[in-house]
């Protein structure tokens, strides 16, 4: 599976951009620009949305990798009406286009809900770790022993096990 570097690179490629005129467009340096595909910087989200409106891919594909990539649903919609407002001999079919509009929408709304479970589960997860460490620091001072004993400690206090992964001296 591609990393988001990776999908940076190949959206910046698949739109005939640069990464210096990428770099442009976002006020950035090319050398960020580079750094970001490499993913030696993180990429802000809002940096993305900009990245996902000039080289018109599908931000949750840039995001996750899922999905469909190198064309927003919304410009397939557009390409459909110019194709068939093009066609002199076909009428444009109202329920049709409705029904494509429809469609654009509920696959948004499938996506903007998925990002949203994630975002909550990583701020749960976030939160459980700040708690863990809340409840180590106000407990290491009253244990005396080994981290193991610290552990049990703080088992006792949190929802879930805490499982020492390696020894850490404290």
């Amino acid at each position: 599976m591609t990393n988001i570097g990776s999908r940076i690179s190949e959206a910046r490629k698949a739109a005939s951009i640069s990464a210096t005129e990428l770099a442009k467009q976002l006020g950035k340096t090319s050398s960020t620009i580079s750094q970001y595909e490499s993913e030696r910087i993180k990429v802000g989200i809002d940096t993305l949305v900009q990245i996902s409106e000039i080289c018109n891919v599908d931000l949750y594909w840039l995001l996750t990798g899922k999905g469909k990539k190198m064309v927003k649903e919304d410009d397939l919609v557009d390409e459909k009406l110019i194709a068939v407002s093009s066609n002199h001999s076909e009428k444009i079919d109202v329920d049709v286009l409705a029904k494509i509009k429809n469609e654009v929408e509920d696959i948004y709304k499938a996506q903007i809900e998925d990002l949203k479970k994630q975002l909550l589960k990583a701020e749960e997860e976030k939160n459980r770790f700040i708690n863990i460490v809340e409840k180590f620091v106000s407990v290491k001072p009253k244990v005396t022993g080994s981290m193991a004993a610290v552990v049990r400690e703080i088992n006792l206090l949190s929802t879930g096990p805490v499982t020492l992964q390696r020894k850490i001296a404290v």
